[in-house]
C-alpha cells in the first residue's frame, strides 16, 4: 500500500493529466453522443412530419374521390329515378289521355260527315296521331333502356341484377300497351269490355310490379351510396 501510495506521490502530475484527459474524453464522448442522438431524433421526427403529411394528402385524396364517386353516383341515380318516374307517368297517364282525346277527335270526325260514313281523311288523320304516339313511347322506352345499360356498366352486381328486372318489367308495359293502342280502335267501337277491361288489369299488374322493382332499386342504390 506504502508502494502505491509513493508511486502515486512521485507521479502525481503524471496521473492528474491522466485523469484530465480521460474526463476530456469523456466529455467529448457524451457531447458527441448527445449530438448523434439529437440528429437521430430529428431525422426520426422529420420522417415521422413526413409520414404523416404523406398519409394526410393520402387520406384527402382518398376522399376526394370517395366524394366525387359519391356526388357523380347520387347525380347518375336521380337522373335514372326521374327517368324511370317520368316514364312511368307517361305509359300510365299521358298516354291513356292523349288516346281518348285522339278517340274523341275521331269519333267526332267520323259523327259529323254528312254521308254518315268515316271518310278516308279521317281515319288516315286518326292514324297518323296514333302513330306519333307510339312512336313517343318507343322513343321514351328506349332511352330509358339505354340509360339503363349504361348505369349497368358502374353497377355492383345486386344492382345490375334489379336493373335488368326494371327493365324488364318496363319492357312488358311497353309491350302491352302498345298493343293495347293497336287495337284500341276495335275495342272502342265494337265496344268490347271484355278485352277492355283485360287491358285494364294487365296493364295495371305491369304498372305494380314496375312500382315494386323500382323502390327495391331506390333501397339498392340507397345502401350503395352509404357504403362508399
Amino acid at each position: 500500500m506504502e508502494t502505491i501510495y509513493g508511486i502515486f506521490q512521485q507521479n502525481q502530475n503524471y496521473y492528474v493529466w491522466i485523469s484530465v484527459i480521460i474526463s476530456a474524453l469523456y466529455s467529448a464522448f457524451l457531447y458527441f453522443y448527445r449530438e448523434r442522438r439529437n440528429k437521430e431524433r430529428d431525422v426520426m421526427l422529420q420522417n415521422h412530419s413526413v409520414e404523416m403529411e404523406r398519409l394526410k394528402h393520402s387520406f384527402d385524396l382518398e376522399l376526394h374521390k370517395r366524394k366525387a364517386m359519391y356526388e357523380m353516383k347520387a347525380s347518375q341515380f336521380e337522373k335514372y329515378y326521374r327517368m324511370a318516374d317520368e316514364l312511368e307517368k307517361a305509359n300510365n297517364v299521358e298516354m291513356p289521355a292523349r288516346l281518348n282525346i285522339l278517340y274523341k277527335e275521331f269519333m267526332e270526325a267520323a259523327l259529323s260527315d254528312d254521308n254518315n260514313e268515316i271518310s278516308a281523311k279521317v281515319i288516315a288523320e286518326f292514324g297518323f296521331g296514333i302513330g306519333n304516339l307510339m312512336n313517343e313511347a318507343s322513343k321514351g322506352y328506349h332511352s330509358f333502356k339505354a340509360e339503363t345499360n349504361s348505369l349497368k356498366l358502374i353497377a355492383s352486381d345486386a344492382l345490375s341484377e334489379i336493373f335488368d328486372k326494371v327493365i324488364s318489367a318496363y319492357e312488358k308495359s311497353f309491350n302491352t300497351a302498345t298493343e293495347f293502342i293497336g287495337k284500341f280502335v276495335e275495342i272502342t267501337t265494337t265496344n268490347n269490355i271484355a278485352m277492355q277491361e283485360e287491358f285494364k288489369l294487365r296493364l295495371e299488374s305491369c304498372a305494380d310490379e314496375t312500382k315494386t322493382y323500382l323502390q327495391q332499386l331506390m333501397t339498392q342504390m340507397r345502401k350503395e351510396l352509404n357504403e362508399i
